[in-house]
């Protein structure tokens, strides 16, 4: 969500309802897809669903979106993934839309040359790349060096307590100052309820995301979402 109440964008998030289970949560679900051999086939898949969904989208949102995906550091060390993300992305039609590629401080404590080398093929293909999970730590800081990161999206162990612990309200203008510095948009994850987000648009964040704004939504339901908080047509 911006400051002006309009819809920025969203992430494809993973979702397993497993017959007898329920909802696995996402982590278990990576974990299992590795240890079962699957994982390549599970990151390729998703992929591609958030970009026929985002070719569906706009098709009905005459507004910029930004859906994004996350990637683990298995896949950036594969450059048949790599490939074939690119080669999608050249394929479809998002018309004003733009895909994002949400990567963990993982992937800077676990970066080497080529990978470099892979997300700056990503980036030059048009995907914006997106910092989840953003502390002030030195992996993090790292990572903003290295990679050419668009977007950052503050923790949300930190702009989470950002009213109730000063440490956390300093840490998250911190990043904002840096973020504008850098010419990066903030995003601040967790956002629960409205003495939250006043206390974080006043620290300078960008966009925010959270239960105080939608639940993790279908793709049809988005839609509805998205063009009932844009005025009605998406516009």
């Amino acid at each position: 969500m911006r400051l002006d109440g309009t819809i920025y964008g969203g992430e494809a998030l993973l979702r397993w309802h497993h017959a007898e289970l329920g909802y696995l949560y996402p982590p278990l679900v990576i974990a299992l897809a590795r240890e079962d051999g699957c994982l390549d086939d599970l990151e390729l898949l998703v992929a591609r669903k958030t970009c026929a969904d985002l070719c569906r989208l706009g098709k009905e949102i005459a507004a910029p979106l930004e859906i994004s995906f996350n990637m683990t550091p298995d896949r950036l060390s594969d450059d048949r993934f790599v490939d074939q993300l690119r080669e999608q992305h050249a394929q479809l039609d998002f018309g004003p839309h733009h895909l994002g590629v949400e990567i963990t401080e993982q992937v800077a404590l676990s970066s080497t040359d080529e990978m470099d080398k892979r997300l700056q093929v990503l980036r030059d293909c048009g995907l914006a790349l997106i910092m989840d999970d953003f502390g002030m730590g030195h992996s993090s800081l790292k990572y903003l060096k290295q990679f050419p990161v668009s977007v950052v999206k503050i923790d949300g162990a930190i702009s989470r307590e950002v009213v109730t612990n000063s440490i956390c309200s300093d840490i998250v203008a911190s990043i904002t100052r840096l973020c504008r510095a850098r010419n990066m948009l903030s995003v601040a994850e967790f956002v629960e309820n409205e003495e939250q987000a006043a206390l974080l648009r006043e620290l300078g964040c960008d966009v925010f995301q959270g239960y105080l704004y939608s639940k993790s939504l279908l793709p049809s339901d988005c839609l509805q979402f998205i063009q009932k908080r844009n005025g009605g047509n998406g516009a």
